[in-house]
C-alpha cells in the first residue's frame, strides 16, 4: 500500500532504483518493491520493507496490548502471507514480543 510506497521514497532520496520506476503505477509499486527487496535485488527496496515489517510488527503488538488480547492476535488481509518469504519476517515478532514485554506490567496483577 502507500505505505510501503512512502518508505521506499524516503529510503530512495538520494538516487533512483535500478529495479522499480518511481513513476510506476502506486498499485503495483508496493509488489515490485517487495519481490526485489525478497530476491535482494536493491539494498534500498530491501531497507523499505525491513522498516515496513518492523511497523507492522510493532502495531500488531500495540493492537494486542490496546485491546488486552490474552488468547492471542489473529492477523487477518493479505499482507501477512505475502510477507512471510522476506527476508525480516522473523524479527518482526521480535519486535512483537519486546512490545509485549516492555508493556507486560500493565497485566500485573497489584
Amino acid at each position: 500500500g502507500p505505505g510501503l510506497v512512502n518508505l521506499f521514497r524516503f529510503t530512495h532520496r538520494a538516487g533512483a532504483c535500478r529495479i522499480v520506476d518511481d513513476d510506476d503505477d502506486v498499485t503495483v509499486m508496493p509488489a515490485k518493491i517487495s519481490e526485489s527487496a525478497i530476491a535482494r535485488q536493491c539494498p534500498l527496496c530491501r531497507e523499505a520493507l525491513e522498516m515496513f515489517i518492523d511497523a507492522y510488527g510493532a502495531e500488531a503488538g500495540n493492537l494486542a496490548l490496546r485491546s488486552v488480547a490474552t488468547a492471542g492476535v489473529y492477523l487477518g488481509g493479505g499482507i501477512a502471507p505475502k510477507l512471510l518469504p522476506a527476508p525480516k519476517f522473523g524479527p518482526t515478532l521480535t519486535c512483537w514480543v519486546s512490545c509485549v514485554v516492555r508493556n507486560s506490567a500493565r497485566w500485573a496483577s497489584p
